[in-house]
């Protein structure tokens, strides 16, 4: 199994790609699909 540090990370890195797409949604047009 994996350290829960990786596992950690692994879920920040996925809210702040979510967080991304909503600001790039939200406040400009998206560059990819």
């Amino acid at each position: 199994m994996k350290h829960p540090k990786e596992s950690f990370h692994t879920t920040s890195i996925t809210l702040d790609c979510e967080n991304c797409v909503m600001v790039t949604h939200h406040g400009k047009p998206p560059f990819m699909k």
